[in-house]
């Protein structure tokens, strides 16, 4: 697991599930969690409103 850390061309299962996420994504943004140094929990945001 240190090899993670300290070697950039490494990538853990969870990192390439998220890589696959963002191809997926025709449109939108992802809102990824982490959690000591690795990704836990991705949430697709549906929409957004901005009040003026």
């Amino acid at each position: 697991m240190e090899n993670l850390k300290t070697d950039p061309s490494v990538i853990s299962d969870k990192e390439w599930q998220i890589v696959q996420l963002i191809r997926q994504l025709d449109y939108g943004e992802l809102l990824i969690v982490v959690k000591d140094g690795k990704p836990c929990r991705v949430e697709e945001i549906r929409k957004s409103i901005q009040i003026k």
